[in-house]
């Protein structure tokens, strides 16, 4: 079976201002692995480059080199990092990122080979976050038979939870709907919520 180049993400940290990919492709084993990295498959010590383009929801495109991390078997199945604002006000947006990396090598023929992986995910992060201030911040002693702020809270919520399933099932014109639903609220701009 051929070498198969197979990448994942965690997502965001919990400050929403680093993005981070794994190589989970593995390391070539004839019964359990065989796409992995090794003989007869590429060596991931010969990679020549590995770049990063990750394309955010709102369209901004980052590209980031990661041909370093390539360099020793320690860093195999660790966590790159493709964002990282932390010095900064700026936090990473919600909704669907695209994260592709391309790696580019020499075989075990000692010929050039280009692959690549691609993923999507879906971004919650700073929805989430206002929600957990919005919920930590609810009054216990306001929390009556009929409580229409805890109830409106709860409700959109439910939309920001809503919009991964929707995601997860393909339908992303539903996703942003909801997920917008979800921000609007959060961010007081949501006359209807």
């Amino acid at each position: 079976m051929a070498f198969q180049y197979k990448i994942s993400s965690c997502g965001c940290d919990c400050n929403c201002q680093t993005l981070y990919v794994k190589d989970i492709t593995g390391i070539y084993n004839s019964t359990t692995n065989p796409t992995g990295w090794g003989t007869p498959n590429p060596s991931y010590t010969a990679v020549v480059s590995a770049v990063a383009t990750v394309t955010l929801s709102t369209g901004t495109i980052i590209t980031v080199d990661l041909t370093s991390y390539y360099s020793s078997i320690t860093n195999l199945g660790q966590n790159m990092t493709l964002i990282d604002w932390t010095s900064t006000e700026n936090t990473i947006p919600d909704g669907e990122t695209k994260i592709e990396v391309v790696i580019i090598g020499i075989n075990q023929d000692s010929e050039g080979y280009t692959t690549n992986a691609v993923i999507y995910k879906w971004l919650t992060c700073n929805v989430q976050n206002c929600f957990n201030q919005k919920m930590g911040d609810i009054n216990l002693e306001d929390c009556g038979c009929n409580n229409e702020k805890n109830e409106k809270l709860t409700e959109n919520y439910m939309y920001m939870i809503a919009s991964g399933y929707a995601y997860q099932c393909g339908n992303l014109k539903k996703a942003n709907a909801l997920l917008k639903q979800a921000t609007d609220y959060c961010n007081g701009d949501c006359t209807t919520c």
